[in-house]
């Protein structure tokens, strides 16, 4: 079967393609843009496409099938020759259908938690050896890909979106695969330049509902009021089977369930992933899995890819990503966290990215979603507001649409880094919540302060704070400041030119000079700057400076930088031996990937120490 996939590089689309091309169909696809990871997945099975771009040629007389992305627009010159040619066109809903129609047919629907129920199903099933089809959107961890695709697995496992199917297809994607078994999660508004009134999104999941096919199953969450009411009047011949919040609780910060086998602790926490394991378990129970294979399963779930993400933990601190966006999301994730950790304070980040979240008819759904966190940031990108068509949203109409006059409100990430900068990380844990990117925020510079800042007393009192680097100019790098001493070993990371204390590299240094009050010992052996540059930029030849009798001279000599895996240090005199040898990272003292300024703290200690035994 020869298949051509128009926009191919989608989430599900290429997941789509890559199982066909195992399945050993013969697999052509186009898009006009392909990222990470779906680039490097086609790639890898031989199936990016050899020119990025449309193109009519591409459309040969011996295809079967086409399948038609949602990327796709109507005027596509692919599509338009495919239809020209009467060559037959599904989108991947439609597909997915066609390829299962004599399986039984299991649907995670919802507006919230479809990725994580899928995930814990799967996760179950594939811990107790049992195995069926599925097709996932999102990316879960141990699967190489998210659909599978056999022709003897009895089941079938289906994320089921709300989403259209395709620019010629509009109806939801779950209208289309008439399930035998369905789970629903919960119905909240989402998806506005769709379903521009609650009324037409809710009539969707009435719509779902009607399509289980007779004699179905459908499984429920009763803790919300308007699907419960909606699933008691749906006149379907189906069976109906609630559910809700399992028996809980917390304690040192670890969630435990409760069972007739004894208190099980979770690797996941929050009422609202509480509540998904709950619906997870009347799912795999109706596809064979018994109630205490489940549980002993259960236990090893660590959660799905983007949901409560942990990008650092620490003894006192953490930094979480989710992909959290919209109203019920963002409150059921930061109640989470707040919940979970009761004695920490919790920074909450929200970007609005998605067309609904930055449209003024929707943005009051997110009122007092973030109420819970201690400090809130709503940030949004000026370029994402102008790309979607839409106008700026004002600072107060934000705060009174999430009720909520103390939030921090920023439309620059520039201004977003220094901000967080600020902010003390001890006993805190960080959130940070998008299905975008904080206009291409590095949130490895972000991880990388909280691991470094307030580390307290190391043996030689070492003190690092970290204030926001950009470019990669000579003035806008941010010195450590060492001083060595028989006593003691201070490290500053100094504040720059472009910080709101507006402090010179040169005043830094006498700030520092000051506060120091070197001794004439501590002078002999003087001081220098050394500059941290990021992976990618440009490698910077820095100048150290020296102290002679009190004042503040340029040694040409003495040059110091630190970049990617390699770190060049030349000092003055003998405080720092090595003159200048490079030190591989990879394969001596730390590491690959190992914090940098820890690394960078460490080796000065090691230093001083070596110097003044």
């Amino acid at each position: 079967m020869k298949i051509h996939f128009i926009a191919i590089g989608g989430s599900a689309m290429h997941n789509l393609a890559i199982a066909l091309h195992i399945k050993g169909y013969q697999i052509s696809g186009s898009d006009d843009s392909i990222f990470e990871p779906s680039k490097s997945r086609l790639i890898h099975h031989g199936l990016f496409p050899k020119k990025i771009g449309w193109n009519a040629s591409n459309i040969s007389d011996d295809l079967d099938y086409v399948i038609l992305g949602m990327h796709a627009k109507k005027d596509n010159p692919e599509l338009v020759e495919a239809q020209n040619k009467s060559i037959k066109i599904f989108s991947y809903p439609e597909f997915i259908y066609e390829m299962s129609k004599n399986k039984t047919r299991v649907v995670i629907g919802g507006s919230h938690g479809k990725t994580s129920i899928t995930a814990m199903v799967l996760h179950v099933l594939n811990d107790n050896n049992i195995s069926v089809d599925y097709m996932v959107g999102a990316q879960l961890k141990g699967f190489s890909t998210m659909v599978h695709l056999t022709d003897e697995n009895d089941f079938i496992l289906l994320e089921g979106d709300e989403y259209l199917s395709s620019p010629i297809d509009r109806r939801p994607k779950f209208h289309l695969y008439k399930p035998n078994i369905a789970l629903l999660s919960g119905i909240a508004w989402d998806h506005i330049n769709v379903f521009p009134t609650k009324e037409i999104y809710s009539k969707q999941f009435e719509i779902f509902l009607d399509s289980i096919v007779s004699g179905g199953v459908v499984v429920y969450n009763e803790l919300d009021s308007e699907l419960n009411q909606m699933v008691q009047n749906c006149s379907n011949s189906i069976r109906k089977l609630e559910y809700s919040l399992p028996e809980f609780f917390i304690e040192n910060d670890i969630s435990y369930l409760s069972t007739d086998e004894g208190n099980l602790p979770l690797k996941i926490f929050g009422e609202h992933n509480l509540s998904n394991l709950s619906g997870a378990k009347l799912i795999c129970q109706l596809m064979g899995v018994q109630e205490e294979e489940f549980n002993s399963s259960i236990v090893s779930f660590s959660g799905a890819d983007k949901r409560l993400e942990s990008l650092l933990d620490m003894k006192d601190r953490a930094f979480f990503k989710d992909f959290a966006h919209s109203p019920s999301k963002v409150s059921a994730t930061t109640n989470a966290l707040k919940n979970q950790f009761k004695n920490r304070k919790l920074i909450a980040l929200l970007e609005l990215h998605t067309f609904s979240s930055l449209n003024e008819d929707f943005i009051g759904e997110y009122r007092n979603s973030l109420k819970l966190a201690d400090v809130r940031i709503l940030f949004y990108d000026p370029k994402a507001v102008a790309s979607k068509g839409l106008k700026n949203i004002s600072v107060q109409k934000i705060k009174d649409s999430f009720n909520d006059d103390s939030m921090i409100v920023i439309s620059d990430s520039n201004q977003l880094k220094a901000y967080l900068f600020e902010l003390s990380y001890q006993n805190t844990n960080l959130l940070f919540m998008s299905s975008g990117n904080y206009a291409s925020l590095d949130l490895n510079v972000i991880n990388d302060f909280i691991k470094g800042v307030n580390l307290g007393k190391i043996n030689i009192d070492g003190y690092i704070t970290y204030p926001s680097q950009e470019g990669s100019k000579l003035e806008n790098q941010f010195p450590f400041v060492f001083t060595p001493s028989k006593s003691n070993t201070e490290i500053f990371l100094g504040a720059s030119i472009d910080t709101p204390s507006g402090i010179t590299q040169f005043n830094n240094i006498v700030n520092f000079y000051n506060k120091t009050k070197l001794s004439p010992q501590n002078k002999e052996y003087g001081f220098g700057l050394v500059w941290i540059q990021d992976v990618l930029g440009e490698q910077p030849e820095v100048k150290l400076t020296e102290v002679a009798n009190d004042t503040f001279a340029a040694n040409p000599t003495t040059y110091g930088a630190m970049g990617g895996d390699y770190l060049y240090f030349l000092s003055h005199k003998s405080v720092i031996p090595s003159k200048g040898a490079p030190i591989d990272l990879k394969n001596t003292l730390f590491p690959q990937n190992i914090n940098r300024h820890i690394i960078l703290i460490e080796l000065l200690k090691n230093m001083a120490q070596k110097t003044f035994q």
